[in-house]
C-alpha cells in the first residue's frame, strides 16, 4: 500500500469531507494488477452519521445490484447496537464531468454497505438518545477518479464477494455496466461504438463470462425486468425461485414467478448470439425486439398457471424448469421450418414464422401438462412398483439436459411431425 499526498484529493471531495466533519483523512492508492492504468485512488475518513443521513445525494442506491432485504437490515441493527459498525462503508466520489445530466447533486455515492447504512438510519430514528446521534461517527473508504462503468463493476464485485448475487441481480448490473461503457466510449471517440468495441473495453477479469453476460445476460436484464413491457416477460420472471408476482391489480397477484432470470438466460442462449456483433448495428436490436415478442407468447401460452404455494406442479412450473426450458430453446433453434440457411441467430432475423413458434409452444405446454400430472402422481404414490413406473415416465424431472432434450424431441416429432436439424458435433 502506497500513500499519496493529500493534494491529490479533488477540491470538491475535500469540501464534501469537511462539510461532513471528516477526521483522520488518509489519502492512499493501490496498484491494479490487470489494468493498464496502475492505481486505484481512495481516501479513508471518519464522518458524522447525522450529516450522512441528512445528505440527499448519499441515499442513492443506483450502483447497488442487490435487492434490499429488511430482515438483514434488522439483524444488522441489532449487531450495530451491541458491537458498533465493524466494516466501513465503501463509496465513490463523482466529479463534475462525470455526473448525470438529470442529477447534478451527486457527490459521494454509496457503493457497498446499503444494509449497514439503512440499519444506522433505523437506529438514528428509533433512538431517544440525541447525544448518541450527535457523537456517532462512521468510517468510509471513498474511491475517486473512477468512471461510471468502473463504479458499477466495483459495486458488483463487492456484493458478489460478500454473498453470491442472484442471476437477475447480476444481469441488471450487467445492463448498467454495458450502458455506461458505451457512453464513455462514445464520449471519448465522438462516434457510436460497436458491440465488439464495447465488449473488448470491458476487461474479461471483471465478469464471470464476458460474452454470455454482455449478450444473453444483458438481454434478460433489459427485457425481463422492464415494467413498460408488462405484457411480455415482466412480471413473470423473478430474480430467484422464491420471488412472488406482486404487481398491483395483476391477475396472478401474490403468486410465485414461474421463471427465473437464470432459466430465461438458458433458454435464450440458443436463440441469440452469444458473442458481440460488429458493424451489424441492427442485429442485436432485432434480437431484443423479438425476445419481447416471444415474451408475449410466453405470457399468453406458458405463464398460465403459476402457483400460490410451493411444492405443487402445473404445466407452467414444469415447463419453466431449467432443463425443460433450455431443451425447448435448443430444439426451437434447430426447428427445420425456422431455418433459412444463413449463419445467424434465430431471433436476429425478421422472417421468423411466429405462427409456427406459437404452435410449438402450445404443443410444449400439452406435453408439460402431462408431465405435471405424472410428477404429481409420483410424489403421491405409495406402492413401490407403481412409483418406479411413474418415475421412469417423469423424464421432465431429470437433471440431464441431453435426456430431456431427447425425450422432448421425440414427443414433438410423434405428435405433430415437427422436424429438427441434428445437433452439431
Amino acid at each position: 500500500m502506497e500513500e499519496s499526498p493529500e493534494d491529490d484529493l479533488p477540491h470538491e471531495l475535500r469540501a464534501w469531507l469537511e462539510r461532513h466533519g471528516a477526521s483522520e483523512v488518509i489519502s492512499q492508492s493501490t496498484p491494479v494488477v490487470y489494468m493498464d492504468y496502475p492505481r486505484r485512488r481512495y481516501v479513508l475518513a471518519t464522518v458524522r452519521l447525522k450529516d450522512l443521513i441528512g445528505d440527499d445525494s448519499f441515499t442513492r442506491t443506483d450502483y447497488n445490484p442487490r435487492e434490499p432485504d429488511p430482515r438483514k437490515t434488522r439483524d444488522l441493527q441489532a449487531s450495530i447496537t451491541l458491537l458498533s459498525m465493524l466494516s466501513p462503508l465503501t463509496c465513490a466520489f463523482v466529479d463534475k464531468t462525470n455526473r448525470d445530466k438529470e442529477d447534478k447533486k451527486e457527490h459521494v455515492i454509496l457503493i457497498d454497505g446499503r444494509h449497514r447504512f439503512e440499519a444506522l438510519k433505523l437506529l438514528a430514528k428509533d433512538t431517544q438518545n440525541k447525544r448518541w446521534l450527535d457523537e456517532t461517527r462512521i468510517d468510509m473508504k471513498v474511491f475517486f477518479g473512477l468512471s461510471k462503468s468502473d463504479m458499477h463493476v466495483l459495486a458488483t464485485y463487492l456484493n458478489r464477494t460478500r454473498r453470491a448475487l442472484k442471476k437477475g441481480e447480476y444481469f441488471r448490473a450487467i445492463v448498467k455496466i454495458y450502458e455506461k461503457k458505451e457512453t464513455e466510449l462514445h464520449e471519448a471517440t465522438g462516434k457510436p461504438a460497436t458491440e465488439e468495441e464495447i465488449f473488448e473495453a470491458v476487461n474479461p477479469h471483471e465478469l464471470t463470462d464476458r460474452n454470455y453476460d454482455l449478450s444473453i445476460g444483458r438481454i434478460v436484464g433489459l427485457t425481463a425486468f422492464a415494467k413498460e413491457e408488462g405484457d411480455s416477460w415482466n412480471p413473470f420472471v423473478g430474480v430467484h425461485q422464491a420471488d412472488r408476482i406482486d404487481e398491483e391489480n395483476h391477475e396472478f397477484f401474490d403468486y410465485y414467478c414461474p421463471l427465473t432470470a437464470n432459466n430465461m438466460g438458458l433458454f435464450l442462449r440458443d436463440q441469440c448470439r452469444v458473442k458481440p456483433y460488429g458493424k451489424e448495428w441492427n442485429k442485436r436490436d432485432m434480437e431484443i425486439g423479438n425476445v419481447v415478442r416471444l415474451g408475449r407468447l410466453f405470457n399468453k401460452i406458458v405463464f398460465t398457471h403459476p402457483l400460490s404455494s410451493r411444492g405443487k406442479f402445473t404445466d407452467t412450473t414444469v415447463s419453466c424448469k431449467s432443463w425443460c426450458i433450455s431443451s425447448l430453446g435448443s430444439l426451437m433453434a434447430r426447428a427445420e421450418i425456422l431455418q433459412n440457411g444463413e449463419e445467424e441467430s434465430l431471433l436476429s432475423r425478421e422472417d421468423i414464422d411466429w405462427t409456427f413458434v406459437e404452435g410449438l409452444l402450445k404443443e410444449y405446454m400439452k406435453i408439460m401438462e402431462e408431465q405435471a400430472g405424472i410428477v404429481t402422481r409420483y410424489y403421491a404414490e405409495q406402492q413401490l412398483d407403481r412409483k418406479m413406473d411413474l418415475y421412469n415416465r417423469a423424464w421432465s424431472h431429470q437433471t440431464e439436459k441431453a435426456i430431456v432434450t431427447s425425450r422432448l424431441q421425440i414427443e414433438f416429432e410423434n405428435r405433430r411431425g415437427f422436424k429438427f436439424k441434428s445437433m452439431e458435433k
